[in-house]
């Protein structure tokens, strides 16, 4: 008995010890749990205990083994709404993956909200859901039938738009998340970290179902953002979706970021360009200058405006910013001044002097 105690206390794992030996549980056990059940008011009858282990998805991809048609459960909960993808990576089993509002016994499909078989690559079950923030949800993951008993690595997509509040993301070692994101209209967007944490990034035209796969590409980069932040800009039409794979810049950097996309208007010298400020939002843009020389970037209009000038994209406009500037330009207007080299690209953020300024505007360079 000593031997099989010592092999299972070295055991790196959770175990589910029944016994009527009291001494062989207490050297084991750091938790005892007692399950009591009782018929409801005067019902009779035979039962079943289920117990299954449930993993909490907090990173895009883990792995695990099928057990035929046995399920396996994860747990999700969302940090905000949006449309999340659900999708495995086998080698050539078949999975088939079920939502549950909780979870419930196998071959039970009560509570069940949605399920898919073969709509991923290669008989894989893909699920799109759209949840609401702090939605939880129970994910369970089995083989189509009791023959596939190999392994698989489960995906989450996270949603990304150009309203979304910065969240927050930490990457362990070799660990990495991908983000689908749909373009609302025509134009130039950019997509870039902030944070402590060396970033990378690819832009992908496809679901990516391997880390290592360059299938896909539109663009990438590693340090072009504020410190070793990723920072890309993507041309892209209207409801054109792409998929966005953060990483460290190699497989030992950790720590948390914070993920981003904005839209981004090119302005041209000399050319006016007519927006309009909603309650609390800011708006950017982005110049190249053609020759060197000091370059003059304002608003005209009756709408209080507030302007900041930057080299990189950041939601800390304020404390990254070359210059800013309230009224200098008249009847409330900014106006900002800076010397530029040739093809040096600075950008521009935009916003009311305070939350409450809504209003039409006009932003010229010269």
């Amino acid at each position: 008995r000593e031997v099989l105690e010592n092999a299972l206390l070295d055991f790196d794992g959770t175990m589910l010890v029944v016994s009527h030996d009291r001494y062989f549980i207490n050297k084991l056990a750091n938790k005892t749990v007692y399950l009591k059940v009782d018929g409801y008011a005067s019902a009779h009858g035979e039962y079943k205990i289920a117990v299954a282990k449930i993993s909490d998805l907090t990173t895009t991809s883990v792995s695990g083994t099928l057990s035929g048609t046995t399920g396996i459960w994860y747990k999700f909960t969302a940090p905000y709404e949006g449309s999340y993808t659900f999708v495995t990576i086998s080698d050539g089993d078949d999975t088939y993956g079920e939502f549950f509002s909780y979870p419930t016994a196998d071959g039970s499909t009560s509570n069940r909200l949605t399920w898919n078989d073969d709509s991923g690559e290669d008989r894989n079950f893909m699920i799109r859901y759209t949840l609401n923030k702090g939605q939880t949800v129970y994910l369970r993951v089995r083989g189509y039938s009791s023959m596939f008993t190999g392994t698989y690595d489960l995906l989450t997509y996270y949603p990304l738009t150009t309203d979304s509040v910065p969240n927050t993301y930490t990457l362990g070692y070799g660990g990495y998340y991908i983000y689908e994101f749909k373009a609302p209209e025509d134009g130039s967007y950019a997509f870039y970290t902030e944070g402590g944490t060396d970033t990378y990034i690819d832009v992908l035209s496809r679901l990516v179902y391997d880390i290592s796969s360059v299938d896909g590409y539109i663009d990438y980069d590693d340090d072009s953002g504020e410190g070793n932040n990723c920072s890309v800009i993507c041309n892209l039409v209207k409801d054109q979706i792409v998929y966005i794979r953060i990483k460290g810049y190699d497989t030992s950097e950790i720590g948390s970021y914070k993920m981003n996309a904005k839209k981004i208007t090119d302005l041209t010298d000399n050319t006016p360009y007519s927006g309009t400020i909603a309650a609390g939002n800011g708006y950017w843009y982005s110049f190249t200058a053609s020759a060197s020389g000091t370059y003059r970037f304002f608003t005209t209009g009756e709408t209080d405006t507030y302007g900041y000038l930057l080299d990189f994209y950041s939601s800390d406009y304020a404390a990254n910013a070359l210059a800013y500037n309230d009224d200098y330009g008249g009847t409330r207007n900014f106006s900002i001044s800076y010397e530029m080299e040739a093809g040096e690209t600075v950008y521009i953020y935009i916003r009311g002097y305070s939350a409450s300024v809504t209003g039409a505007y006009t932003v010229f360079v010269e």
